[in-house]
């Protein structure tokens, strides 16, 4: 697939770019071979590309997740196994590449052809396929074909004939060569470059300035026909479509279907699938000189009515890259990559400046709140089967531990047993720290290449004596800033290395230590493996005041359950209480007074539903309460609700905005109909609470699609801040969202017309079943609808809570001027006709971007013009 995308992006892209190399990483639960390299900075959470199964059937279009403006990267592509290894899908989204396969229809030539079933790969020997027959059939298990540089292929199809015996046909046709890479182009340009689709399931059809009911695409001179399809207990038919007098536009259920042959080159971000037996194939994206500024395009509506490829040549790709004049490409070269198990130093700070400080802020000082932390990530966070260590440093280090393999309740107790017991009288040098922990990390292979270190620290450092070790050693290297004092230049080491990068403030009342250390499972995608952190709360206590708040125990988790509660100075009062009534008090809990923590393991499946707490200080003085709360997957193959947070971008030059995004996964498909909340904080002062929203409006690009962003302003002062969320469930039931940007479905294509209208009814191997055919079309079977309740999941009341690292906020005065930002564009303004009324429709913006209220809105009206006209 990669091969042919790379020659067809370089002719797309008018003789820029192709694609040089590949790297493809191998899951860790497949057997190791030598061939495949270590991974490094390579990970699942990282990948361009993502081939899964999804965990809703009919799912097999490939899509790309992209919940950001236009212009602006995507996430990923998401392929599935049967996408590329089913040859029947390649009519309907586009061919993957040379992996085979039939689409069409055959007509007459058997008495009853079977219904089209999922080919399997090309693996019969000698088969070479390089090309797709221009004729194809219904087909079984039992074909094959091959194909060789002749250009013949030679098919062989088994039927059922009129006596009910199975026969065999064969034939020999000339064969026409595939379009193998539209669809990765196609997906490639929204993720790369941040354009979109110039279909519109959503608004299929639009009238034109010359009053003439179009289909929404690009271009406007992509032929085809629009068509009905009816289908009853004798088979199906199809006719011409006819105009809603009501609308104006085509009835309801109306599809254009385009024509085989075609005599334009665009649009690649119509469709992928149009087959390249045309004249001129689909090689382009379409521009200003054919670009259709009135249709109802997400292209125009996002991107302010500019081409894709107007959007495309902004691109720092396309302004670095020059035509070439040479068009003989190298291929693409791939490399193997395999994760290994998991190798992780923890490297802590024991300066004097670690050490408790009797003040307001920070009264049981940083290396206490620390050690909490670590303690919980090595008993709980951190994955079974990882190897760790641990550094301690200040003017000098020592290794507290070698790498010790965690593979039971043992190694984690013994791992915890040799943390830092104190903190030193002397400075931090964090290069040291660094150096120290490369070495433990190199002796598990001899190679600290894709190893990982976690670096807390509130020091400065000299970044240029280490940088080039950094480079040179190839690990990740994650860090948690602790207080205001830390070096800026501790998050350019993350930034460098690929790691992630936290801060966690000296204000007493505050449980960031455990945000960040949850936020540190491992990157290698098997998120069923991992705790889930479900609640984490904190206050400072006046006597016999108490703390009381609910953990929701939804149904993807409940395995592995795990409470602790950290305290000031002695264990408070603990009630929990289990959704059967079941009662656990402080007598329950493995109290330690080391690290002033009480724990709680749940050891068979926690129960589902709500687990109310109360912490109650029993002491005569104030004292700093909190619980934290994770679980893990209920089961293996139930993939566990799941929260990713981030602003969109690392550091910000004031008064610019910022927007903060978070999405709610079960497995890749994200949730609606939820209450996301987003806590900031900076250094000082008190923290800012916004709720994010999923509204289509404002930061929010794609109304109920899973991802909930807002725009942030209120910044109180240069330097850090860090980001958490809070999510819970309105309701015990909430909604699945298939993605938006996903290669469009072409129902069927007309070939040879004028119509005929033909019934065929067809049989499965099971059941009898009906299939469309018409002889002037070639139908591909309808799409599955998912229906709400295909969509729709009861898994209980939902909580979760997930940190979105640290940023920078720079260039704000000691006074800064209010800074006023106009509303946002209105990007879904509707309109329906009433009677003799129109009635409009649109999400309102803030009076500052998203945030307030507007004044008043005003209506103009104008004839005939589109919205982009109207710009």
């Amino acid at each position: 697939m990669v091969k042919e995308a790379s020659a067809y992006l370089f002719q797309a892209t008018e003789n820029r770019l192709s694609i040089k190399n590949v790297k493809i990483l191998i899951p860790l639960t497949w057997t190791l071979k030598t061939s495949y390299e270590a991974s490094t900075k390579e990970s699942y959470e990282k990948a361009d590309i993502i081939i899964s199964s999804p965990i809703l059937k009919f799912g097999d279009s490939p899509y790309t997740a992209q919940y950001r403006g236009c212009g602006e990267q995507g996430e990923y592509i998401h392929l599935t196994p049967d996408y590329l290894l089913n040859a029947n899908l390649s009519s309907v989204y586009g061919s993957p590449g040379n992996i085979g396969g039939l689409s069409t229809v055959l007509h007459n030539a058997v008495d009853k052809p079977l219904m089209p079933v999922a080919l399997p790969h090309p693996r019969f020997s000698g088969v070479k396929v390089k090309y797709q027959c221009k004729f194809s059939i219904f087909a079984d298990d039992g074909i094959s074909m091959f194909a060789d540089d002749t250009k013949l292929c030679k098919v062989t199809h088994k039927y059922i004939s009129s006596n009910g015996l199975t026969q065999t046909l064969s034939f020999v046709s000339k064969c026409e060569q595939r379009s193998s890479e539209r669809t990765f182009v196609h997906e490639w340009a929204h993720l790369r470059w941040g354009v979109f689709d110039e279909y519109s399931t959503e608004i299929p059809y639009y009238i034109s300035k010359e009053l003439k009911v179009e289909a929404t695409r690009c271009s406007a001179n992509l032929k085809g026909s629009n068509i009905i399809q009816e289908c009853d207990e004798d088979g199906c038919s199809v006719r011409n479509c006819k105009v809603d007098a009501e609308t104006g536009l085509y009835e309801q259920g109306c599809l254009f279907l385009p024509e085989r042959v075609q005599n334009v080159q665009e649009s690649i971000m119509y469709s992928a699938a149009i087959p390249s037996v045309s004249i001129n194939q689909i090689i382009s994206f379409c521009n200003d000189s054919n670009h259709v500024i009135e249709a109802p395009s997400l292209q125009n509506r996002m991107c302010n009515c500019h081409s894709t490829w107007d959007i495309i040549m902004t691109s720092t790709d396309i302004i670095s890259t020059p035509p070439r004049s040479d068009t003989d490409l190298p291929l693409p070269t791939f490399t193997l990559m395999q994760s290994r198990r998991r190798v992780i130093t923890l490297a802590i700070d024991i300066s004097a400046s670690m050490g408790p400080v009797q003040s307001v802020d920070n009264i049981s000082g940083r290396f206490s709140r620390l050690l909490q932390g670590a303690e919980f990530f090595l008993t709980q966070i951190v994955e079974t089967g990882a190897y760790v260590g641990i550094v301690e440093f200040y003017t000098f280090t020592f290794t507290n531990s070698e790498l010790i393999q965690i593979n039971n309740e043992k190694d984690r107790a013994t791992l915890i047993s040799l943390l830092p017991p104190k903190v030193a009288n002397d400075g931090a040098n964090i290069c040291k720290g660094i150096h120290e922990s490369l070495k433990v990390n190199k002796k598990l292979d001899g190679s600290t290449a894709g190893t990982e270190i976690l670096l807390a620290s509130d020091g400065d450092i000299d970044l240029a004596a280490c940088t080039g070790d950094i480079l040179a050693s190839g690990a990740v290297i994650h860090t948690i800033a602790l207080g205001f004092q830390t070096s800026k230049e501790l998050e350019d080491i993350a930034l460098m290395t690929g790691g992630q990068k936290h801060f966690v403030k000296d204000a007493s009342k505050t449980h960031d230590i455990f945000y960040a250390f949850s936020a540190l499972s491992s990157q290698n995608g098997n998120v069923t493996q991992q705790s889930i952190m479900l609640e984490s709360k904190s206050a400072n206590l006046e006597p016999e005041g108490c703390l009381n708040g609910t953990v929701f125990i939804d149904r993807t988790v409940g395995t592995s359950t795990f409470f602790l509660v950290n305290w000031q100075f002695a264990v408070p009062n603990i009630r929990l209480k289990d959704p059967k009534g079941t009662n656990y008090h402080e007598a329950q809990f493995n109290n330690n007074t080391n690290s002033n923590s009480s724990e709680l393991q749940i050891l068979l499946k926690a129960e589902t539903g709500a687990w109310n707490y109360a912490l109650c200080n029993n002491l005569k003085t104030k004292q700093l309460v909190g619980i934290t709360a994770t679980s893990k997957a209920a089961a293996e193959n139930v993939p566990p609700i799941t929260v990713k947070v981030h602003m969109n971008k690392d550091t910000n030059d004031y008064p610019d905005p910022m927007i903060i995004y978070a999405s709610v996964h079960q497995g890749l498909l994200t949730l609606t109909n939820l209450r996301v909340t987003a806590i900031v904080e900076a250094e000082s002062g008190n923290p800012t609470a916004l709720e994010l929203l999923d509204n289509g409006a404002g930061a929010d690009v794609f109304k109920n699609d899973g991802v909930y962003s807002r725009y942030f302003t209120s910044f109180s002062q240069n330097g850090r801040y860090n980001l958490k969320v809070h999510v819970e469930s309105k309701e015990t039931e909430t909604t699945l969202v298939l993605p938006t940007n996903h290669a469009l479905y072409i129902p069927g294509y007309i070939e040879n017309g004028p119509y005929t209208h033909y019934r065929v009814k067809t049989q499965d191997r099971n059941k009898t079943n009906i299939h469309p055919a018409v002889r002037g079309e070639s139908m591909n079977p309808s799409r599955s609808a998912l229906t709400e309740d295909d969509l729709r999941i009861t898994v209980g009341r939902i909580g979760r809570t997930a940190s979105g690292g640290s940023f920078l906020v720079n260039n704000m005065s000691t006074s800064p001027l209010p800074i006023i930002h106009k509303p946002c564009k209105i990007i879904d303004l509707e309109a329906s006709a009433q009677g003799n009324s129109v009635f409009l429709f649109w999400t309102a913006s803030g009076e500052d971007l998203d945030q307030g209220k507007v004044a008043n809105a005003i209506t103009k009206q104008n004839e005939m013009k589109s919205m982009c006209e109207q710009q």
